[in-house]
């Protein structure tokens, strides 16, 4: 129906509903979500190749990430907020840079989709921006934007 719903786990009462105004949303299945309570996004991606990003607050759509060449299956956002990160069935993980809400930087790695991915929490690791992806390949790996490396796990 267009609706995201925020739920708390506990109480099973709805939080918030993001309703995307004609022309805001996704225009096919809605797949990943992620969000950031400090920063107060939500970010969305699916099989129309896109990334939404909806603020908290006023339930609206602010800005559409396009580029993915095939269906946008994982999210995560950095824990300072400043960065976003998609995973695509295209096999390539874009960093976004919130601020100008461009591309970054594009990784590939995995030779099959990527199906899940997680950011490593603030403090986690000292002066590293890490994160992992997980794919139809059955690999995890490990990833430093700073250095555009992975490992495999």
């Amino acid at each position: 129906d267009g609706q995201v719903c925020l739920v708390d786990s506990e109480t099973g009462k709805e939080i918030n509903r993001w309703k995307a105004r004609l022309g805001q949303g996704h225009t096919d299945t809605v797949y990943g979500a992620a969000m950031s309570s400090e920063s107060g996004m939500l970010v969305t991606g699916g099989f129309d190749r896109t990334c939404r990003v909806w603020d908290e607050r006023s339930s609206s759509s602010v800005a559409t990430l396009s580029g993915h060449k095939d269906f946008v299956l994982g999210l995560g956002i950095s824990a300072d907020g400043q960065r976003i990160y998609s995973g695509s069935k295209d096999r390539t993980v874009a960093v976004w840079e919130v601020q100008a809400w461009s591309r970054y930087l594009s990784i590939v790695g995995h030779p099959n989709s990527i199906t899940c991915l997680d950011v490593a929490p603030k403090n986690a690791v000292e002066n590293l921006d890490l994160f992992c992806t997980g794919g139809a390949d059955t690999t995890v790996r490990l990833w430093n934007v700073r250095t555009d490396v992975g490992r495999r796990m």
